[in-house]
């Protein structure tokens, strides 16, 4: 009886062992899902932030772009208005001139 009770412990003493290494190995397995994850989502943020500034570069490039044009088309405007209406500006630049320094008197003459 006393073999018996000897193999009864010593089977619960494997039986310990065993489930002690495999919580062991759970929780080794349990840290390196979470390690996983964590480098997984650092790349996702990582990833996530390269996009974000590629599109604001882009965006940046795209408003700078559209500046120049702008300002380019406007000084073009600017300077076909001049060179269209050149008489008529001269023409005005000279009657505020003559206004400006002719006496009050002698502008109904």
């Amino acid at each position: 009886m006393s073999d018996i009770l000897d193999e009864v412990l010593k089977a619960e003493e494997a039986a310990d062992r065993v489930l002690s290494q495999a919580r062991e190995e759970a929780a080794e397995l349990k840290r390196a899902a979470t390690e996983e994850a964590s480098q997984a989502q650092e790349r996702a943020r990582e990833e996530a932030r390269r996009i974000v500034e590629t599109r604001v570069e882009t965006a940046r490039a795209e408003a700078e772009r559209r500046y120049e044009r702008t300002v380019r088309e406007a000084e073009t405007a600017e300077h076909e208005f001049m060179r269209a209406n050149r008489q008529a500006l001269e023409r005005i630049v000279d009657e505020v001139v003559s206004f400006v320094v002719t006496p009050e008197h002698r502008r109904g003459e």
